[in-house]
C-alpha cells in the first residue's frame, strides 16, 4: 500500500532525482568499484589493482578528473617484453580507459563515473553489474597474450598500444 505521502517523495525523486546530500561521493565510488574488482579476482597493489593472466598482466586503476568525473583506466603487460617494473596503469604496453575496451557500454561507463549526474547512481549499479558480469568477462579473456595477438587490430585505434607491444603482438612465434 502506497499513501499520498510516499508516492508524492517518489515522483519528487524522479522529477529532480535523489535528495541533496543523498549522491554519490568519491569515496564510495571508489569502494563499490574495488568492490566488484575484488569480486572478480583482482588484486589491490598500490592505487590500482592487479589480475594475472597467460603471457599477461591486467592493471586496472580509477583516475579523478576535475568537476567530479572518474573514469576506470586499463592496461596491459606483456609478460614476454619483460617484468612488470610498476602497479601504474600508464607504464604498462597497452593502455586503454574502460570505455574504449568495451564501446557498446560507452554511455554506461561514463555516466557512472560522472558524480554529478542525476543518472549517475543507476548508471553506477549497473556498472557494478557488468564489472561482474559482461565486462569483467572481457577484461579476463584480454589477460592473454594469445587474445591479445588476436586483438590487436581493433586495439590500436581504441586506446594507447606502445611500438614495441604493437611489434611484439603482430610478429606471429614459431
Amino acid at each position: 500500500m502506497v499513501n499520498s505521502r510516499t508516492k508524492r517523495s517518489v515522483q519528487v525523486e524522479e522529477l529532480w532525482g535523489p535528495a541533496p546530500g543523498t549522491r554519490m561521493t568519491s569515496k564510495k565510488f571508489r569502494a563499490g568499484l574495488e568492490s566488484a574488482l575484488a569480486d572478480i579476482g583482482y588484486i589491490k597493489e598500490g592505487r590500482s589493482f592487479r589480475r594475472e593472466g597467460q603471457g599477461a598482466t591486467v592493471l586496472v586503476a580509477l583516475q579523478y578528473a576535475r568537476g567530479g568525473q572518474w573514469f576506470v583506466n586499463v592496461g596491459f603487460w606483456l609478460h614476454g617484453l619483460g617484468a612488470r617494473s610498476s602497479e601504474k596503469v600508464e607504464h604498462c604496453h597497452l593502455y586503454f580507459r574502460l570505455e574504449g575496451l568495451v564501446r557498446d557500454e560507452l554511455e554506461t561507463i561514463r555516466t557512472a563515473g560522472a558524480l554529478q549526474e542525476a543518472e549517475q547512481p543507476a548508471a553506477f549499479e549497473k556498472l557494478l553489474s557488468l564489472l561482474r558480469g559482461p565486462i569483467g568477462h572481457t577484461l579476463e579473456s584480454l589477460c592473454s597474450e594469445r587474445t591479445l595477438r588476436s586483438a590487436i587490430g581493433w586495439m590500436t585505434s581504441r586506446g594507447l598500444v606502445r611500438h614495441e607491444a604493437r611489434t611484439y603482438l603482430t610478429t606471429s612465434l614459431c
